[in-house]
């Protein structure tokens, strides 16, 4: 197919996700890196400081993930009461309604 995409561009190019990924800044890394001239004794006190940051963490990750549980649990039970407020409020409205129909005209 001929004159599909633009000249001088590609699929790639055209494709929003390929572009977000080319527009995400370099960022340092957050846990601790071997380094190249490492000697291999400092090698395991390496692996223990990796581990060590990877639970950490893990466990203010499990923090947050208990936070958002406990916000998503509210907001669920204000929009249960939300519906019931909204089931009630269509009722009256519909009960009025029909008791206008029922008076005589004047």
């Amino acid at each position: 197919m001929m004159g599909a995409w633009p000249a001088g561009s590609s699929h790639a190019e055209s494709d929003p996700a390929a572009r977000q990924r080319r527009r995400r800044p370099r960022c340092k890394p957050v846990f601790t890196r071997k380094k190249a001239e490492a000697a291999p004794p400092a090698t395991d006190d390496l692996l223990q400081q990796q581990i060590a940051e990877l639970q950490a963490a893990a466990a203010q990750n499990a923090d947050h993930i208990k936070e958002l549980a406990a916000q998503l649990q509210s907001t669920v039970a204000a929009l249960k009461r939300a519906v019931v407020m909204c089931v009630v409020a269509m009722a009256i409205s519909v009960v009025s309604l029909f008791d206008r129909a029922r008076l005589p005209c004047r």
